[in-house]
């Protein structure tokens, strides 16, 4: 968590003073759930997407935009299955 915080701090000023930019923070699908013995996980990942909407206020009348990517699980066909999908 302390990474994106001062990194974040770091570069908006600069990126204020260019007229703009793009900020892109980590985050996961895991912090939407809640999961036994996921606590430390879903939180460190769960405090960038605060930041981020907090962010993304705060720098965007500046033409700064900040962003969270928050992928998810990707299921590998299975050999000799047809995804619904791809049909």
């Amino acid at each position: 968590m302390k990474a994106p915080f001062f990194l974040t701090a770091a570069v908006a000023p600069a990126t204020i003073e260019a007229g703009g930019g793009a900020i892109i923070n980590l985050s996961s699908w895991i912090v939407r759930l809640g999961v036994p013995v996921g606590t430390l996980y879903g939180s460190t990942k769960g405090a960038p997407e605060t930041l981020t909407r907090a962010w993304a206020a705060e720098f965007g009348r500046h033409g700064v935009r900040v962003n969270a990517i928050s992928p998810g699980v990707i299921h590998e066909p299975m050999p000799g299955v047809t995804h619904p999908a791809r049909s």
